[in-house]
Formats: C-alpha cells, sequence, structure tokens
C-alpha cells in the first residue's frame, strides 16, 4: 500500500499543546512530563528540548525518546486522512461475512484477523497498535499523538449534533465515525433520500459506503416504497446488472406493498407491474393480493394471463395453486399420453380441476386449455 497524502498544514487552527512523556530510554516504563507542541505548519517544538543539541547527544550514543516523538508525529501525520475520516478505508467483505483490511493488513498486526463489523475493522485501522506495526514505531508515543489530535479534530457525534436527526439509533453518529463515515458525510447520504422522511438506520449508511452501489438506482427504486427498512435493504442488496435497465417499471412493484424478496421474484422474471392492475380489474381483487397472487405462480414457474386469473376467481380458486412436484408428476403423466401442454396453462388447468387425477380425466376427453377444464366440470354435474 502507498504512503498517504500527507496534509501540507495541520487540520486544527493554531497550535496544539500537549503534555508527553520524556523517556530516558527505549525500556522505560515512564519518564518526566514537559510541554510539546505541533504547530499549524506542522513544525515541532518543546521548551525542554534543542533539538539540533539532542541530535548530537544521540550521535554520541546518547538517547532522547523526543527526538523519536518528532518521527512519529510526521508517521501519524501521512495517517489521518484515515484517522479523521477523510479518506474511506478499502475493506473487503469475505464469505465468512467478516470485514478485512485489503492491502493495509499488517502481518504481526491484523494479516489473519477478520473484523466482525466495519467499525471495529476502521477503529483497528486507524488506532495506536496498528500504526505502530505498520511503520514500527513505539506505541506509546502514537497513542499520546493521536488522542491529542483525534480530541482536537473528531466533529460532534453526540446525539444532540445536528446530523443525528438523520439517525434512528440513539449514538447513531458516534456509531457511524466509528465506521469512517462524519457527521457530513451522514448528512450528504441522507439528503440524497430525504423523501423517505424518517431517520434511517446506521446499517443503511454503512450501505451507502461500502456496499459501493449507485445511489441513484437505489433512490429511483426506494421512491415506490419510501420507508428506512426498505433503504437499507436496498443499500446492501447486490444491484441487478441489466434488469432494472431494460424495465425501470419493474420498482413500481414494491408500490404494492408485497414483500421484498417478492419483489425480487419480479425483478428477476421481468414481469411488467401493468399485470397487476389488470389482474385487479379482472378479478376485482386489491392490487396487494393481485400481485401476491401473480409473484406466487411466478415462483413455480408459471405465468398466467388476467384472463386465467379471471377464470380461477370466477370459481372461487381465488388461492389454489399447485405445486412444483405436482406439475412435474402431471407434466410426466402427459409425456406419455404424447401431449405437450404449455406449463402455465397446465398449471392453471390443475388449479381448477382441484387433483391430478381429475385433469386426466379431462385431458383424455379432449381438454387442452382452462377453459376445457371449467367446461368439462360443467357437464360432470350436468351429467
Amino acid at each position: 500500500m502507498g504512503i498517504p497524502d500527507r496534509s501540507p498544514t495541520a487540520p486544527w487552527r493554531g497550535d496544539l499543546t500537549f503534555l508527553v512523556e520524556c523517556r530516558p530510554s527505549r525500556d522505560a516504563p515512564s519518564g518526566s512530563r514537559h510541554d510539546f507542541t505541533i504547530h499549524e505548519d506542522w513544525s515541532m517544538t518543546s521548551l525542554a528540548h534543542d533539538w539540533e543539541a539532542e541530535r548530537v547527544v544521540v550521535a554520541l550514543g546518547g538517547y532522547c525518546s523526543c527526538l523519536e516523538l518528532l518521527r512519529t508525529a510526521e508517521l501519524v501525520r501521512r495517517e489521518l486522512p484515515l484517522v479523521l475520516r477523510e479518506r474511506r478505508p478499502h475493506l473487503v467483505h469475505d464469505k465468512l461475512g467478516h470485514w478485512r483490511l485489503g492491502d493495509a493488513k499488517v502481518s504481526d498486526c491484523c494479516g489473519r484477523s477478520g473484523f466482525r463489523s466495519i467499525g471495529s475493522a476502521v477503529n483497528h485501522l486507524t488506532s495506536a497498535r496498528h500504526i505502530a506495526n505498520r511503520y514500527d514505531l513505539p506505541e506509546w508515543q502514537v497513542a499520546v499523538v493521536l488522542r491529542n489530535i483525534v480530541n482536537a479534530c473528531r466533529p460532534d457525534v453526540s446525539d444532540t449534533a445536528a446530523a443525528a436527526r438523520h439517525i434512528r439509533e440513539a449514538g447513531g453518529l458516534a456509531e457511524l465515525w466509528d465506521a469512517g463515515i462524519t457527521p457530513a458525510q451522514a448528512e450528504e447520504i441522507a439528503d440524497r433520500v430525504a423523501f423517505v422522511g424518517e431517520p434511517l438506520p446506521v446499517r443503511f449508511f454503512e450501505g451507502i459506503a461500502y456496499a459501493e452501489h449507485d445511489t441513484a438506482w437505489i433512490s429511483d427504486v426506494l421512491r415506490y416504497r419510501p420507508d428506512p427498512d426498505t433503504a437499507t435493504w436496498l443499500a446492501w442488496l447486490d444491484r441487478p446488472s441489466t434488469a432494472i435497465d431494460a424495465m425501470p417499471e419493474i420498482a413500481k412493484w414494491l408500490g404494492f406493498g408485497i414483500p421484498r424478496q417478492d419483489w425480487l421474484v419480479a425483478l428477476e422474471r421481468q414481469l411488467h407491474p401493468d399485470l397487476v392492475h389488470e389482474v385487479a380489474a379482472a378479478t376485482r381483487w386489491s392490487t396487494h393480493a393481485a400481485a401476491g397472487s401473480i409473484i406466487g405462480w411466478a415462483r413455480i414457474g408459471c405465468f398466467p394471463t388476467f384472463e386465467h386469473f379471471a377464470l380461477l376467481a370466477s370459481t372461487g380458486r381465488d388461492y389454489a395453486r399447485p405445486g412444483t412436484g405436482t406439475l412435474a408428476l402431471t407434466t410426466g403423466d402427459l409425456e406419455r399420453l404424447h401431449l405437450d401442454i404449455d406449463r402455465t396453462e397446465l398449471g392453471v388447468m390443475l388449479a381448477l380441476a382441484d387433483h391430478r387425477y381429475n385433469l386426466l380425466a379431462a385431458v383424455q376427453q379432449g381438454a387442452r386449455t382452462a377453459s376445457d377444464i371449467i367446461e368439462f366440470a360443467e357437464r360432470r354435474r350436468s351429467a
């Protein structure tokens, strides 16, 4: 992984002064404390030290931990775009559902580790331990520099911050910060789906930031069911490659109130929403009921017309639908009779006949369509 760009000026205004330990050796557990200042132009000073004099001492075999601190601060500076969430890390979501650091991993630190959440992965990536391992720095020095810079620069992530109104969960802004998303970025993401009109789950923001989907596509589809949970589902949904482009109207299926998994069936099967209105008009069902029935038939590989549904409704078989096993058995029966009937037609015929054996009896007397089954039943009743 390349070295991150360094900011030409510090992300704070004026001088940043904090206490550091001046340890007498690398092995010393502690030392005397004094002020250390990082100026806005990234120069560093301390009233306790003359850097040139300290370098002479070190050249003669002495030691000064604060000279190492100069190098530590410079290398921490390289990581600030990630630490302060100005740049989003590249994370890899593996098959086990863990998040990995990709090319940012350090073999002695996190090379084999996966993280259960985005937040834990980002927090590790920007931790003193990880940065110290990456650059071979004293972890205690990295920790003190990081702590003071973050305290000086981190925005308000409390529940009273303005951006918190966009997030459903208490503590949501802090959770998003852990995930590498700033309050300003959260507001920008929320503005893209402002029409939802309700606070959104943390998971939605994480999906937009890390699933790398087309937010314009998500926004277009979401308008047909503008609620936070659907927004979150879409943010993590694998976007179809061509289906929605070929038939944008499919997004309207969400407006019929069907389960989200049923919408995926409509998407996969390229079912046009106009059929829902045609079926509802022909059967006097609600659009919700019509949509659910169409999807149910599509799940078994059958695609009845509104005329088929009208026949089912007129005979009181609104919810009748054969199982895939019955369809397979009946198809085998027809093959033995050297007959070939379209799968959808056969499915509706089975629903109308009530039983496979009734259907076979009708077929042997010449029935080949759904309408024929109704006529066959009427003849049997009048006989």
